[in-house]
């Protein structure tokens, strides 16, 4: 897995140096790292919360109606997840919520 992991990388990091991305790369690298040293939780708890994030998205996302009466962002920290931004009816707040209630990992 450690070689096909190095690989990968190896082979990212030659493309983007043959288009000139090799400052992103590096810039991209270092602030990960920054962002994962300075958090809290555990990578586990970080995956599981990126994961919540882009299912509650969908819940808004795949319902036509509801996308467009609403502007809502996602976040989720620890398992707890926070609904912020604007809907015009509160019938799909509460389809919105319950949903998301039901998503794994959800606190």
């Amino acid at each position: 897995m450690k070689k096909f992991l190095l690989l990968g990388t190896t082979c990212t990091m030659l493309a983007l140096s043959q288009t000139g991305c090799v400052a992103l790369l590096a810039g991209g690298a270092v602030g990960t790292g920054a962002i994962v040293a300075s958090d809290s939780r555990t990578a586990g708890t970080m995956i599981n919360d990126e994961e919540i994030e882009m299912k509650a998205s969908r819940v808004v996302s795949n319902n036509r109606e509801i996308y467009e009466a609403s502007k809502l962002d996602v976040v989720s920290v620890n398992g707890r997840v926070l609904l912020t931004g604007q809907c015009t009816d509160s019938d799909y707040i509460s389809y919105i919520e319950d949903r998301v209630s039901k998503i794994e990992h959800v606190k």
